[in-house]
């Protein structure tokens, strides 16, 4: 049985995440930190919006972000095998992996191009993949709530692939940009809505402790 999402509520002047079946509820976010809230949605507003502007320079920082992370895995995985050699097979093994996160990473630096289309072509059988599984589901969930959306998500999910992948290589210039754009958008949209409705409380609370006195 999947994990029940928790709920985000606003309650005492402070943005709070209660889990569906407990009472213990956990401050997230205090009224009057809003402002922090405010300034890092607007800032992954702008960078979303850059994101869509030049994707190809958002594609080939991923890659390098990615490639980074391959090397410091490599790294590691090569710490870890010298430092518990269980056996002479597990230490080897541990070797190959090592290398090949440190090949990989090396691969994406050097040639980040080449990364960035490898990595379009992933996302786009990805996107296929994912598609025709949620297609699948939504009809094993037929007649249920919010079916027809779950529907409608595959069938965008697939054809997004196909698109991407009809056009690749030179869908590598505009595909992870604008992925990563739009999510950054959604998100930034998100904080500000959650902010405005925190600055809301707060106001109404300094209002209420200034009558008071």
């Amino acid at each position: 049985m999947g994990e029940v999402a928790p709920r985000i509520t606003i309650r005492d002047g402070e943005l709070k995440m209660e889990a569906p079946l407990e009472r213990n509820v956990a401050p997230v976010v205090p009224a009057e930190d809003w402002w922090m809230l405010l300034t890092l949605g607007i800032a992954m507003v702008i960078v979303g919006v850059i994101s869509i502007i030049v994707p190809l320079a958002t594609a080939v920082a991923v890659n390098g972000l990615i490639g980074i992370v391959l090397l410091l895995a490599g790294i590691f995985q090569i710490v870890h095998a010298v430092r518990r050699p269980e056996t002479a097979g597990r230490f080897v093994l541990g070797l190959i992996v090592a290398a090949f996160y440190l090949i990989a990473g090396l691969i994406l630096l050097a040639h980040p191009i080449l990364g960035v289309a490898a990595f379009t072509l992933f996302l786009a059988t990805f996107f296929i993949v994912a598609g025709v599984f949620k297609f699948i589901g939504a009809f094993e969930m037929h007649g249920q709530t919010g079916w027809g959306w779950a529907l409608v998500g595959g069938i965008l999910s697939f054809i997004l692939g196909v698109l991407i992948f009809a056009h690749w290589p030179s869908s590598a210039v505009w595909a992870i940009g604008l992925l990563v754009g739009i999510d950054l958008l959604y998100m930034g949209w998100a904080m500000i809505t959650m902010s405005l409705a925190l600055h809301t409380v707060h106001a109404g609370t300094r209002g209420r402790l200034a009558g008071q006195h």
